[in-house]
């Protein structure tokens, strides 16, 4: 099964534009992973014109996250927890380039993550470089793409000063082969 599915959205850097008006400055200050008020979201027409295209409304919105990794920072190898069936990581700053690196458990059975909480309050299951193994590398253009949230992955910023995308979780499982 793939982990995401890259897109070839129109109007990407214009939609980048305003939602980056919506994101609290100070979340973009710090390396960070903070959910907002999805219903900010409701309100950028071009954004749902694009979703629409995957056959996504306003109604299977479930929630909104900012995730921001500095320069030189790797987001640790981890599983997201919650009710959403598939993401999409829409690329808001400094993504092109970077990576989401994807792995698959060396031993299933005797390898179990922690479990951690976000700041917020949303779980995760974080994993030890000894517990997996890499199986595959997405490089970022400055499209989105869709992600199954249940794939072990990490985030690597090699190459920008900050890196900001919004994880738009959906309820509905979207294939993507």
């Amino acid at each position: 099964m793939p982990y995401y599915k890259k897109l070839n959205l129109k109007n990407v850097e214009l939609i980048s534009k305003h939602v980056l008006d919506i994101i609290p400055t100070e979340l973009i200050a710090n390396s960070a992973f903070r959910h907002l008020d999805h219903k900010q979201f409701q309100n950028v027409p071009l954004l749902w014109e694009e979703l629409a295209k995957l056959d996504l409304t306003t109604g299977d919105l479930l929630g909104v996250s900012v995730i921001t990794c500095s320069q030189g920072d790797q987001v640790p190898a981890h599983r997201d927890g919650g009710k959403a069936g598939t993401a999409l990581n829409w690329p808001v700053l400094g993504c092109y380039g970077t990576k989401t690196l994807y792995y698959e458990l060396i031993n299933p059975a005797h390898n179990t993550p922690d479990q951690l909480s976000t700041p917020d309050g949303g779980i995760y299951y974080q994993y030890t470089p000894d517990q997996i193994q890499l199986t595959d590398t997405l490089e970022w253009t400055n499209q989105p793409n869709l992600l199954d949230v249940y794939s072990i992955h990490s985030v690597e910023n090699n190459v920008n000063p900050k890196r900001v995308t919004v994880s738009l979780r959906f309820t509905k499982h979207i294939l993507l082969d």
